[in-house]
């Protein structure tokens, strides 16, 4: 891979192939679709969740509820992060009651980061 592209790599930046792959670019909405046609696919969450398919079972690889690109960020301008409102909309959403929900719900393929 080239240095430095980070998470905005493509397939141009591919440096090296020794195993010979074969690598597609396929819309990320058709991924789950493509399973019987491929090997393996990297499909974000929500198409997993929405496809019906089960990360525990099927997946190969899951990636750190750490990584960078894994963790949902509640961000508002610095002129309104004290907004009541908006503090209140955190407390819930870092609240217990949603953790448990996360847990019934999605099973482990969405965990709270907090």
């Amino acid at each position: 891979m080239a240095d430095n592209v980070g998470f905005q790599a493509t397939l141009q930046d591919v440096t090296a192939n020794p195993k010979q792959l074969d690598f597609v670019e396929v819309e990320a909405a058709q991924l789950p679709r493509s399973l019987q046609d491929v090997d393996a696919a990297a499909i974000t969450m929500n198409y997993v969740m929405s496809s019906g398919l089960n990360p525990s079972d099927q997946g190969i690889f899951l990636e750190s509820k750490d990584a960078p690109l894994a963790v949902m960020v509640v961000a508002a301008r610095a002129e309104d992060k004290d907004n009541p409102t908006y503090q209140r909309l955190l407390a819930l959403f870092q609240s217990e009651a949603t953790r448990a929900f996360l847990q019934k719900t999605f099973d482990g393929t969405i965990e709270p980061a907090f």
